[in-house]
């Protein structure tokens, strides 16, 4: 997961609201923003908003930022950077947000929408906002809260009556809430960076949600469940949070995605691993605690693993997952090195052979398959 480096003018202009508009045109015409095709759209420079940012109307376009940045107004207005209502197939990618209420916000029946590579700081509002929209794809984003001298009152990504959406590979962090879903149903969070936010995840009146393979951390509740029901939690690091899941009313949820598949790993628990099996009574050990992490009757994991979970990987090394070990994949181990589970900046996938420390030997794995691919 990378973070964009912002470019930077000598000046730059203000503007009111930047439309691009459904014939494909933009308005006001010297927003730099450029386009030759009326279907892939590139910042040219960072924008000054004097309210909101971008408004989108067309549909079937990418919106590439190229590492420039949109500045809102920090002040005691509500502001977006970038609105889309009612519209599908766009692409937003490679912007930095700064000094909105809300980052990104899309509703109405938005659909086929990708927000990918975006670096956004909030204001106090929400980095990626999606509301009654469906089958929507939010990837590798970073999305973090900043106010001053203020408790950390944003969120991350909120998903309200939207449903198959997928939530994957962006660091949330720094917010009130790092994802909430709210009234949604079929949504998969998957292999996000979770940490350091009063909420790591409100599931709020909403069911059959898969949350796997994240990494939930330094969160005040990992997990806050409030009415809700039948959704999957299985393969998550679930690292140093005050409570690591918290059953505030009425919610039975799985915790583990049955055997041999396993739950998640849990910084507190305590049990032992001398047993196997369905039943956890047959001779030999088999990476899972013998006796279930219970949070209450409805919600128990029965088979919580020993070790944090590690993401499988078709090629050592290959750290992104992005089918071939490059250096990519070397920056994130760099980033990650001497570190443990209780590291700020650990990275499970960086720990190639599992041994839970991302060292010298780590290194030399990624080394041997520099270049290869799956």
């Amino acid at each position: 997961m990378f973070v964009l480096a912002s470019k930077t003018q000598p000046a730059r202009a203000e503007y009111g609201i930047i439309s691009i508009n459904a014939d494909g045109s933009i308005d006001p015409p010297a927003a730099p923003i450029s386009t030759v095709d009326n279907g892939t759209y590139i910042l040219t420079g960072n924008i000054n908003s004097l309210g909101n940012g971008i408004v989108v109307y067309r549909d079937n376009i990418v919106i590439d930022g190229g590492g420039y940045t949109l500045m809102g107004t920090r002040g005691g207005y509500i502001s977006d950077g970038m609105e889309l209502s009612g519209i599908s197939n766009v692409t937003i990618k490679n912007i930095r947000f700064v000094d909105y209420s809300n980052g990104i916000k899309f509703l109405f029946s938005c659909q086929h929408i990708t927000v990918q590579g975006n670096n956004i700081t909030t204001n106090g509002g929400v980095g990626i906002w999606v509301s009654d929209s469906w089958s929507n794809n939010i990837i590798g984003n970073t999305v973090t809260d900043y106010v001053p001298g203020q408790l950390h009152l944003g969120e991350g990504i909120q998903l309200d009556h939207s449903d198959n959406n997928s939530i994957s590979e962006n660091s949330l962090t720094c917010s009130n809430r790092g994802v909430d879903l709210s009234s949604c149903a079929y949504n998969i969070i998957r292999r996000n960076n979770i940490s350091d936010n009063y909420q790591g995840i409100l599931i709020f009146r909403s069911s059959l949600n898969s949350i796997s393979e994240n990494d939930i951390m330094a969160n005040e509740a990992g997990i806050f469940l409030y009415y809700a029901v039948n959704n999957s939690v299985y393969g998550n690091n679930f690292n140093n949070n005050s409570q690591h899941i918290t059953d505030y009313i009425d919610s039975q949820n799985s915790l583990d995605n049955g055997y041999p598949s396993g739950g998640n790993y849990w910084s507190d628990y305590t049990g032992v691993d001398i047993y196997s099996g369905t039943y956890q009574n047959e001779t030999g050990s088999d990476g899972m605690g013998d006796a279930p992490y219970v949070i209450d009757a409805n919600n128990t994991d029965n088979y919580p693993l020993m070790k944090p979970y590690s993401l499988p990987h078709a090629i050592a090394g290959d750290i992104n997952d992005d089918g071939i070990v490059d250096i990519y994949d070397a920056i994130l181990l760099a980033n990650a090195y001497n570190s443990k589970p209780t590291s700020s900046n650990w990275n499970p996938n960086a720990d190639i052979n599992g041994d839970n420390i991302v060292d010298i030997f780590d290194a030399i794995l990624l080394a041997n398959n520099y270049g290869k691919r799956s």
